[in-house]
């Protein structure tokens, strides 16, 4: 009997506490600040339905170089947009070559509420490592001006590296890759792609 007593006053404790804090206006004042908060940095906005705007198949035409002033080596290959998670992000998925050697990548890119900036992730055959970026979208330019970091897999150390990918019309864009030079280590442009809609 007195064990059941017992249980039956702390259940009696922890039971009104609960309702003095849900009653507690100030706590439910932040509750609802902090979900709304939340909800907010969760929904998609106009700068992923900018990006939503790439999906579909496009044509590439690359050119890259191995260092400044090299002769360019020419590759074509196909890249696929679609939106994921909701329209959250965008992931591409590319095929074709690279350096003159099969060339497979797979990246996403989305819009941080909360940072304000456009972040992206790389991944590819020609590395083991991700690459990152992260930057913003100029309006006049029609073009998302990105930086980040890789590591070098000749220098073992990380390198800064930034890309432009200019919005020429709904079906043509351009990315640039600017790195440092191998030699040099003054930054250089290492690859443009020329994007072409398909469909």
């Amino acid at each position: 009997m007195k064990k059941f007593l017992v249980v039956m006053m702390t259940c009696a404790i922890f039971g009104s506490a609960y309702a003095e804090e849900k009653k507690n206006p100030e706590m439910e004042a932040k509750k609802a600040e902090m979900m709304k908060a939340w909800q907010e940095a969760s929904t998609p906005g106009s700068e992923h339905e900018k990006l939503k705007s790439l999906a579909g198949k496009w044509k590439v035409t690359t050119k890259s170089w191995e260092t400044e002033g090299a002769k360019p080596v020419e590759a074509t290959g196909t890249s696929t947009f679609k939106p994921i998670l909701g329209g959250r992000f965008v992931e591409q998925d590319y095929k074709g070559k690279m350096m003159g050697m099969p060339y497979e990548g797979t990246g996403m890119m989305g819009y941080n509420k909360v940072s304000k900036k456009y972040e992206s992730s790389w991944y590819d055959t020609m590395s083991t490592a991700a690459m990152n970026f992260e930057g913003t979208f100029d309006e006049a330019t029609k073009t998302y001006i990105s930086s980040g970091e890789y590591e070098c897999p000749i220098k073992k150390k990380s390198q800064k590296m930034r890309s432009e990918m200019k919005m020429i019309d709904k079906d043509t864009f351009t990315f640039a890759l600017y790195m440092p030079d191998m030699v040099t280590d003054k930054e250089f442009k290492g690859m443009e792609q020329q994007y072409k809609r398909i469909k």
